[in-house]
């Protein structure tokens, strides 16, 4: 099934309470707040915002990872840096991208040209 489905389907699971879930999820949680310490630690941003699975699956994901941000990231109170999740939609990433395709190629249109007489 579609994406979006398979992270309801986990997230009924949570839900539930099924154990086996709660503990994956909470081992995610705190793998993506190492990560996202690391990406803290080297570009100080004021947020990191997470979207698709995230979305659906934030309430078991985010508390693990906030804990595993501020014990990361060496400046105090995590330099400042919230962990969140998008309320763009479970394909706003996607949408963003070809958003900035779209942006480069109106920017320079010449680009089309370029490119279809490349050889092959």
């Amino acid at each position: 099934g579609p994406p979006e489905a398979k992270a309801a389907a986990v997230a009924r699971l949570a839900r539930a309470g099924d154990a086996h879930v709660l503990t994956a999820l909470a081992d995610i949680g705190r793998w993506v707040g190492i990560g996202a310490a690391n990406l803290a630690n080297v570009f100080n941003p004021r947020a990191i915002i997470l979207g698709g699975y995230f979305t659906l699956l934030a309430d078991w994901i985010l508390p693990p990872a906030a804990v595993a941000l501020v014990e990361g990231v060496l400046a105090p109170d995590a330099g400042g840096c919230t962990l969140t999740t998008s309320s763009l939609g479970f394909s706003a990433a996607a949408r963003g991208g070809a958003i900035h395709v779209a942006d480069q190629i109106i920017s320079d249109a010449a680009m089309l040209d370029r490119r279809s007489r490349l050889p092959a």
